[in-house]
Parts: structure tokens; C-alpha cells; sequence
């Protein structure tokens, strides 16, 4: 008797228009069985981009999803949500945004400023960067100029423009832009961003002579010593301590924010928290595979690398997108009496990897993409809205 010969089970492919299996594959009973809400009250709170959007790159296209969700606060049970994600074209070119509001009026703040960057962009000279730098500076007074109360609110940055073939990143605060690159037989996270945190030396140099304070609330209380140094490297690692350097008055305990950049927070701006962003480019080439933005929601309990680890796994941008946002979500639950507003982003460049594609990321049977087209009408996923 022959055996008869075994049959490999074809890969499941989620539809990224089918939110609810997404929904279903990402939220498994591994999750839902350490929530404090149950799936009804979960869908309710998320946001996702439409489906299948696409992107040209150059020599090459990226698809890419989003998918935003509503924090849970025990205190405010109707807290509205204070990220933010945007899409938007300048001269053409796509320009993907995600906000973090923070303070009372954060989710104001965060709006204001997804709304007016583009414009600010539009208007501004020079290089490319130039345009990224003057639309956070020029975006930032407008903020302050506004009706919108920023004295104690704000919000972080981070974005990322394809320019053709080149990626630029623009960041100000503690929001973060990872790209997923093949190096040998494995996906590396390699940072796009750096955090703008008190962690880092140069910035609390740089706080320190702009007259801002730099303490701990440890310090403050004197469970930690004056002279205490901080070595925690974000990104590779997680702040497991939950007691970071921030920056108070000399004279007072306040504003206390983590970040050392931002746009609007009035008060901290006073001592030197800077709209100032950061701006960092790349090229894009064979070796890249995905990208991710996304606030701290997703950052605060998972490294760079286990981002990347898990869109690597996906075979969609918005699975993924799925996928983070619910292992963030679990990670909170297991760590927090809250949960944070948590967005992300997700690209994944499609002909990038041509002479060896992941199969985890291509579609069986998918035909390639078109290469050396110049893009076209992109169609722009609304702006996460505040449930009423």
C-alpha cells in the first residue's frame, strides 16, 4: 500500500476589508480572557483605515492600514480619545501622521495640529527637511495663537514622508517610526526616530540650559538618589521602572512632563521643551520589508524589535495593525490599571524585496506590484474621531 502523499494547509489570508475576522484573529480568547471590556465594548473603541490602500514609492509601492483605539480610564470613563492618525498628499506625495494628545485638552490639541501641518508644510522653503522642520515650529505657534487651550496641553508627532524613493521621518515627543529591514535571514527593527525623553543626555543637557529641572518623581520624593544615572535605552528596551526623569520648574513641581518635545504645552515649552523636530531620512532598497508609526500606547510594554517581530508574522498591513494594537492592549491589562489611547500605521513595501520575497508578507499568487509609475489619487482614511 502507498502512502498517500501529505498536503501542506494553504496560509489563511485576511481580507484587510474584513475587520471583523481581523478583529477576530487579533483579539483571540488569550486576550479577551484578560480584559476589562468585552468584544462589543473593544469594537466600539477602535478605528481602522479602509482597506487595501497603496501607495507608490518610487521604484516601489507600499501598502498600509491603520488602526486607532480609545483608551480606558476608571476615573474618566468618557475620556475621548487623544490620538490621532492622518494621510494626507503634499505635491503628490503621501504623508502618513500619528498624534498623541496628552493633558486636558490633549485630543483638541492633536486635531488642531493633524489640521494644520499640512498647511504649514505648503508654506514653508528649502529641502525637504526644512519643510518637515518649519511645518512643527510654524504649526506650533499656531497652536499657541489659537483658541485651543495649550497652556498645559499638547501633543507629540511622529510622521513619515515618501518622497519619491526616500523616506523622511519627522518627530517631536515620545511617539516612534521603526522600519523593518532584512539583514541576513532575519527582520530587523531599525529606528527611524528617537524618542525625545529625559532618558536621553542630550536632551536633558539641553533642558537643563534652557532653565527646566530634571527629577524623577523618586527623586522628588527622595526614594531615589540626587545623583542617580538613567540608562534606560528605549526602543531596545522597556521602561520597567515607571518612574522617568521629567522636567519641572526650578522653583515649583510642575509642568512634570516625560517628553522633551512636543508641540503646544505652553508651561514646559517656557523651560525648554522644544517644537523642534528631529528629522531623519532613508533610502528605500531591496532590503526593506515594512515600516511602523505608532504612539507610546503601543511602545510603552513592546520593543521596537517584537513590532516588527509581529508584522513580519502578517501577511496585511491592517492585520498587523490588528495584531499590535491587541497585544498592546494585553500587555496594559497586565500592567496598568489603565489602558492608553494606542494608533499605529503599518506599510509594507511591496517590490522591495523582489530577488527574495517573504512569504509572510506576499499574498499567494498576487501579481507585482507596477514599478517606476508615478503616484497617483490617494484616497485619505478619515481622521480618528472622539466618540461622543
Amino acid at each position: 500500500m502507498g502512502g498517500g502523499a501529505s498536503k501542506k494547509k494553504k496560509a489563511v489570508v485576511l481580507d484587510d476589508a474584513d475587520d471583523a475576522a481581523l478583529f477576530d484573529a487579533a483579539f483571540t480568547n488569550k486576550v479577551l480572557n484578560a480584559c476589562y471590556l468585552d468584544t462589543r465594548e473593544i469594537r466600539q473603541r477602535l478605528t481602522s483605515s479602509e482597506a487595501k490602500l497603496r501607495c507608490d514609492c518610487g521604484a516601489y509601492s507600499a501598502r498600509y492600514g491603520s488602526l486607532v483605539f480609545r483608551g480606558l480610564y476608571a476615573d474618566e470613563p468618557t475620556k475621548p480619545c487623544q490620538d490621532r492618525y492622518g494621510m494626507v498628499e503634499t505635491n503628490g506625495d503621501p504623508w502618513f501622521l500619528i498624534l498623541d494628545g496628552h493633558g486636558p485638552n490633549g485630543h483638541a490639541c492633536a486635531q488642531f495640529c493633524l489640521e494644520e501641518l499640512p498647511r504649514s508644510f505648503e508654506d514653508a522653503q528649502g529641502s525637504v527637511e526644512e519643510h518637515l522642520t518649519q511645518a512643527s515650529v510654524s504649526t506650533n505657534r499656531a497652536l499657541h495663537k489659537s483658541k485651543v487651550e495649550s497652556r498645559d496641553s499638547g501633543t507629540t508627532c511622529v510622521s513619515l514622508l515618501v518622497d519619491g524613493g526616500v523616506l523622511y521621518c519627522s518627530n517631536v515627543g515620545d511617539s516612534r517610526c521603526v522600519l523593518g529591514r532584512r539583514e541576513n535571514n532575519s527582520i530587523k527593527a531599525i529606528a527611524l526616530s528617537k524618542d525625545q525623553t529625559l532618558y536621553r543626555q542630550d536632551e536633558r543637557q539641553r533642558i537643563e540650559a534652557s532653565g527646566g529641572r530634571v527629577l524623577s518623581i523618586g527623586q522628588i520624593e527622595g526614594s531615589v538618589p540626587m545623583d542617580h544615572i538613567w540608562k534606560c535605552d528605549l526602543g531596545s528596551e522597556i521602561d520597567s521602572d515607571g518612574d522617568p526623569p521629567r522636567l519641572w520648574r526650578k522653583d515649583a513641581y510642575e509642568p512634570g512632563t516625560a517628553f522633551s518635545r512636543s508641540l503646544g504645552d505652553f508651561t514646559a515649552q517656557e523651560l525648554g521643551c522644544s517644537s523642534t523636530p528631529e528629522v531623519q531620512q532613508h533610502v528605500i532598497d531591496a532590503s526593506d520589508v515594512c515600516c511602523v508609526l505608532a504612539t507610546d500606547g503601543v511602545w510603552e510594554f513592546l520593543t521596537s524589535q517584537e513590532v516588527i517581530d509581529i508584522c513580519v508574522s502578517c501577511k496585511t498591513p491592517k492585520e498587523a495593525c490588528y495584531k499590535i494594537v491587541a497585544e498592546s492592549y494585553r500587555r496594559w491589562y497586565e500592567r496598568e490599571e489603565r489602558i492608553d489611547d494606542i494608533a499605529c500605521c503599518v506599510l509594507y513595501f511591496d517590490g522591495a524585496s523582489v530577488a527574495s520575497p517573504p512569504p509572510s508578507l506576499r499574498e499567494p499568487g498576487a501579481a507585482p506590484p507596477p514599478r517606476l509609475r508615478r503616484r497617483g489619487s490617494i484616497v485619505a482614511p478619515a481622521a480618528a474621531a472622539p466618540p461622543p
